[in-house]
Formats: C-alpha cells, sequence, structure tokens
C-alpha cells in the first residue's frame, strides 16, 4: 500500500499500515470492516453493474481525491484530536489484524477491510455515497410501506433567507430550531392536527452555494398522510404553512423567508430518493429533475 506523500507527517494516519495487508477472497471475508453506520454493508458489495464499471472507477476515483483534498483542508497540525476525515479509510479498526483485501471473482470489484471510515456525509465525498446508498433503499422501504398501508405524500420545502457571507453552521443551527419549533409550538402544533395531520415524515437537508449569495439551505420534507388533499387545498395549507415557518424563522434569528421559494405539493404520483445525501430527486413517469 503506498502513502501519500501529503499525509506521511500527519499523526491520524498510521504509517505501520502498509506493512499489514493481505490479500483474501471475498467469500472467506464479511463485509468490509467499518466502525459507522451504513458507511459499508455486505448487501451493496459487487452491486455495480459490469458495463458500467469504467464510469463507476472514474467516480471513486474522483471521490477518493476529493476526499484527500477534504482532509488537506481540515487537518490541523495543532490539534492533536484531527476531523475525521483526515484519517479515513487510513487507519486499522483492530491493530492486531492485518488490512486485508477483499475480491469478488464474479464482478472484479476488489475492497479493503479492517479500516476505519468517518461516515461523514458532509465532508467526505466517499462516506456521503456509500451511505446515501443506504438511504436510498431505506426510503424506497418507507414509500411502499406507504403504499401498502394506503397512506398518501406531500413535499413541502422549507428555505431561509441567505446571503454571501453567511456562516453555514450558524444557519443550519438556526434552521434546526426554527424547524423544531414548527413541529412543537402550541400554533404550529394545533393547525397541524387540524388541518395537515401527518403520519410521519422524513427529512432531507441539501446545501447549495453560489459566488453571488453563498450557502443556501433549505429543508425537504416528505409528509406522509391518510388522506388526500386537493391542489387547491394544498396551495391553502402552503400559504398558512408559510405563515407559521416565516415566524419561527424570525423568531430563531434568521430572516423572513421569501414566499415564492418555498413549496407544498403532492407526492402520490411520485416516486423519491435520495441518490445524494442532502439530495432530494424526484423521478415522475421515468423522468428525473433535482430539486
Amino acid at each position: 500500500m503506498q502513502i501519500n506523500p501529503k499525509y506521511r507527517n500527519n499523526p491520524a494516519f498510521n504509517k505501520a499500515l502498509s506493512a499489514h495487508s493481505e490479500v483474501t477472497s471475498a467469500k472467506k471475508m464479511g463485509a468490509l470492516g467499518t466502525n459507522t453506520k451504513s458507511c459499508s454493508n455486505r448487501s451493496t458489495q459487487g452491486l455495480q453493474p459490469s458495463a458500467d464499471t469504467a464510469k463507476i472507477k472514474a467516480y471513486r476515483k474522483f471521490n477518493i481525491k476529493l476526499k484527500e483534498r477534504s482532509g488537506e483542508i481540515l487537518f490541523n497540525p495543532k490539534n492533536k484530536n484531527q476531523n475525521r476525515v483526515c484519517g479515513c479509510g487510513k487507519r486499522r479498526i483492530d491493530k492486531e489484524m492485518p488490512v486485508g483485501v477483499q475480491f469478488d471473482a464474479s464482478n472484479g470489484v476488489a475492497r479493503y477491510s479492517n479500516l476505519q471510515y468517518c461516515g461523514s456525509v458532509w465532508v467526505c465525498p466517499d462516506c456521503s455515497y456509500k451511505i446515501s446508498q443506504e438511504r436510498k433503499k431505506e426510503l424506497a422501504e418507507a414509500m411502499k410501506a406507504c403504499r401498502d398501508k394506503g397512506l398518501h405524500v406531500a413535499m413541502l420545502t422549507l428555505t431561509v433567507p441567505h446571503y454571501l457571507g453567511d456562516d453555514l453552521k450558524t444557519l443550519l443551527k438556526k434552521m434546526s430550531k426554527a424547524k423544531h419549533s414548527l413541529w412543537t409550538n402550541r400554533n404550529s402544533r394545533e393547525y397541524l392536527a387540524d388541518q395537515f395531520q401527518m403520519m410521519g415524515h422524513i427529512t432531507a437537508t441539501e446545501v447549495k452555494y453560489s459566488d453571488n449569495n453563498g450557502f443556501h439551505p433549505h429543508f425537504h420534507i416528505l409528509c406522509f398522510l391518510d388522506k388526500q388533499y386537493s391542489k387547491e387545498d394544498l396551495q391553502t395549507i402552503e400559504s398558512e404553512l408559510y405563515e407559521l415557518w416565516a415566524e419561527k424563522c424570525v423568531k430563531s434569528g434568521l430572516g423572513k423567508p421569501n414566499r415564492r421559494n418555498g413549496s407544498l405539493e403532492s407526492g402520490q404520483e411520485k416516486y423519491a430518493v435520495f441518490d445524494n445525501v442532502g439530495s432530494l430527486r424526484i423521478s415522475t413517469n421515468g423522468s428525473k429533475y433535482k430539486r
């Protein structure tokens, strides 16, 4: 195993790693070693279509380069404990065991085992992809259970004002506070119970960025309902929910959201999947567009 010269002086990297490796069969070894939920799973190994092998390899290489760059940016020699992405895939889980290389001859896929992974969906493109695949399957199962129980789905999008130079961490903290208030404060809780009763919901946090307006975090929320609403009813509820959301945003230290950017729409004919962490795609009649 080669050591990236950029990490030779990085204490987060175990220099002895290259001296402790062995190749084993994928059938002999278990799933890719990880100490983070959904970062690796036995059922996801070797599922890549052989026809797309070249594209997959190029994509993985690109993700690994991004991970290396992320580690370089976040590495601080003054800190004893580094960000986990600095050592992602570079340290052994069990120091007494060697690093294994799992190879599946049926599809030509090889992976390392007994390595720690950071499991960060925000700063590690490699872990982000693996986790997103697990969440994609979990959401598909939730949508199937929803249909089986005769429930209906609507998608709520919540946005906040954002400007160039805004601190993303501060924005997300205030947004989370506003969303918590939307679900728990008495006035909004009573409104939801009377006008828009949800059996449950799933939230995806998406963050975009532009050189003109900086970071643009927003929420996509799949609402599971026991009642199907007409388009006109949803428009009325959308307007009323906007007033509640705007109130919570202002009280949480955010500006008042733009009325045009938020939305509430029916998802009964749509199938939603997370195919990127923080990104929600909606597929309707075979077509896809990014929210």
